[in-house]
């Protein structure tokens, strides 16, 4: 089935998903059928209803707003494509829904049938997407201590805890907090003012990270040291 099909995967969001299949659909021409099978995401918790957007999209298109007409979701809001790429899209894909259909042989066969159908690539030349600047990521010449403090993190087997120490900039140790995963105790110390400096708050939890693969996966832990060069010693 693979061979069949240009593009395949799931749609979680009525909005950035949704503009991510419209980007890639009409970046290629060939691609004349868009086949919507599964289970519907939301499931009444999240309501994103995002096969129903589609659906809606490809019928109705968008407000000036960027609203989807007619979509249930609870933000079926469109604010990275243009009405014209809107348009293409509509005119370039016949939507198949098989929205609610799971059995792998059933979403196969359909598939086979379509891809039989031979339809022609869409008439109209491919678009190129204008996008936003890419910008390379790079390494800090040198991290900066917060004026807060600073944090010795300390991971035991023994009791399956984290331990962090902080510390005024003097050395004296001002609390301990412990827990047993990164996010809360990363949470604490942002609720607790410990901390003021993004780029040393983005450290804190990149070795608080660290400290709890070593806890639940036994992957080696040094403050300071990459995972990187941690395995590869």
């Amino acid at each position: 089935m693979r061979e069949q099909a240009a593009i395949a995967g799931y749609c979680e969001t009525e909005n950035i998903g949704i503009e991510k299949i419209v980007k890639n659909i009409i970046t290629n021409s060939s691609i004349r059928y868009l086949l919507l099978c599964g289970k519907d995401s939301g499931n009444g918790k999240m309501g994103h209803l995002s096969g129903q957007a589609i659906l809606s999209l490809h019928k109705n298109g968008i407000t000036e707003k960027g609203k989807i007409i007619g979509a249930k979701g609870k933000r079926p809001v469109l604010k990275n494509v243009t009405p014209e790429q809107i348009k293409l899209f509509q005119s370039q894909v016949v939507i198949v829904n098989l929205i609610g259909t799971t059995s792998l042989d059933e979403i196969r066969n359909v598939v086979t049938v379509y891809h039989t159908k031979h339809k022609p690539p869409f008439s109209q030349d491919a678009v190129i997407l204008s996008t936003n600047k890419i910008i390379s990521a790079k390494n800090p010449e040198r991290l900066v201590l917060d004026k807060k403090g600073f944090f010795v993190i300390i991971p035991q087997k023994a009791g399956n805890k984290i331990y962090v120490e902080y510390y005024e900039n003097n050395g004296k140790l001002l609390h301990t907090i412990e827990g047993t995963d990164a996010a809360s105790i990363y949470y604490t110390i942002i609720e607790r003012g410990f901390i003021s400096k993004l780029d040393y708050a983005a450290y804190i939890g990149k070795e608080l990270t660290k400290a709890e693969y070593y806890l639940r996966y036994d992957i080696p832990f040094i403050q300071d040291k990459s995972m990187g060069e941690l395995m590869n010693e």
